[in-house]
């Protein structure tokens, strides 16, 4: 088992920094005497993970996605302001008249599928697992 090898190891200088990371996982904190098993913190830890609330991913990954969608047109023209200054350098309405003009508005929503993916799922993870571990570090 894991607990054996562990006391095998002849290393005395082997001390785990990350105890509460290592609580969650159920896995031995190392010392230079030995083994000490996981705590309580490890099992609240475990039944927390069983039970995990959905909803904060669902509304996590939502509002990135919502938020970053409506700024994508805005994220377009600042893109064309920086890749061609001579030409769209007015300040942003004026530049967003002018990206209209010449390639019509659905070129406002280049990007937009890309953006609501990516940002959602990073909205996701993040909110997520944020409150996924709140009780595990509070």
């Amino acid at each position: 088992s894991v607990y054996t090898k562990i006391r095998e190891y002849k290393d005395p200088e082997i001390v785990v920094v990350t105890m509460k990371v290592l609580q969650a996982c159920q896995l031995a904190i190392v010392l230079p005497l030995g083994v000490i098993e996981p705590s309580s913190a490890a099992s609240s830890t475990f039944s927390a993970l069983k039970s995990i609330d959905y909803r904060y991913f669902v509304a996590g990954g939502t509002c990135a996605a919502i938020s970053h969608g409506i700024t994508t047109p805005i994220d377009v023209v600042k893109t064309r302001i920086q890749s061609d200054p001579k030409k769209y350098n007015q300040g942003l309405r004026k530049a967003a008249i002018n990206i209209v003009k010449e390639d019509g508005t659905g070129v406002l929503l280049g990007g937009l599928g890309p953006t609501v993916v990516g940002y959602g799922i990073e909205g996701a993870m993040k909110f997520g697992v944020y409150e996924l571990m709140k009780p595990v570090f509070a």
